[in-house]
């Protein structure tokens, strides 16, 4: 079980230093992943890359001048825009997109500038920010991380708030009909008399039985964590 959330670093190998800094100034509060760091195992690089973002609760993309290398022969994209794709498609993770500002925007490799004219499109992108140094880059992880966890922690507990609410209803209604049907039971064994008075009792019991389990479910897990 993780203790701390997954934060997936991409970026090409021209950006390295950063991935590594930014990975180092996480490590105390964060489970960052840099794939240069993970031990020799049987899954080839696609299926762990692919693994490890989809189990991720952050993905930072770090974007400069270089493109890198193809994700394959028959695929016009580099890993690292194949690794910002595959966080697309999993609708629980953040993405974080940073972009290194470039003093010459004709130093940056034409099928870059299509990635970054993707990643930064108003309808179809992603919110980006811009980094001129290492340090700016790092404190600009620092504080969207440390904003989307505030945000992380709201939403849990509006979460955690709703599954108590759907909870309580779910075990009053479980009462009522139980009280419900032991009380159509009893009515209509006074007019038909299908029940011995052994089989009421044990009826009578058995309600009780539900009811107490169901009043310490509610105290187990509603009751007790809305203190």
């Amino acid at each position: 079980m993780k203790s701390k959330p997954l934060v997936f670093i991409s970026s090409t190998s021209d950006l390295q230093d950063e991935r590594t800094t930014i990975a180092a100034s996480l490590k105390s509060d964060y489970e960052p992943y840099l794939y240069e760091e993970d031990r020799a195992r049987r899954k080839s690089p696609e299926d762990r890359c692919q693994e490890v973002i989809q189990h991720s609760e952050v993905f930072i993309g770090i974007v400069g001048e270089e493109y890198g290398s193809s994700y394959k022969d028959t695929d016009p994209r580099s890993i690292c825009e194949w690794e910002f794709d595959q966080a697309r498609e999993n609708k629980d993770i953040a993405i974080m997109m940073l972009l290194a500002k470039t003093p010459e925007p004709t130093a940056i490799d034409p099928k870059q500038k299509r990635f970054r004219d993707k990643v930064t499109q108003f309808r179809s992108g992603v919110w980006c920010r811009f980094f001129e140094s290492t340090q700016e880059l790092v404190i600009l992880v620092r504080k969207s991380l440390t904003t989307w966890l505030v945000e992380y922690f709201v939403q849990s507990r509006e979460n955690a708030d709703k599954r108590r609410d759907w909870l309580s209803h779910l075990i009053a209604w479980l009462g009522i009909s139980t009280v419900g049907a032991l009380a159509l039971v009893i009515g209509a064994n006074f007019i038909f008399n299908f029940l011995s008075p052994n089989h009421t009792i044990a009826l009578c019991g058995l309600t009780l039985s539900v009811l107490v389990l169901l009043l310490l479910l509610y105290f187990t897990e509603v009751g007790g964590k809305n203190v």
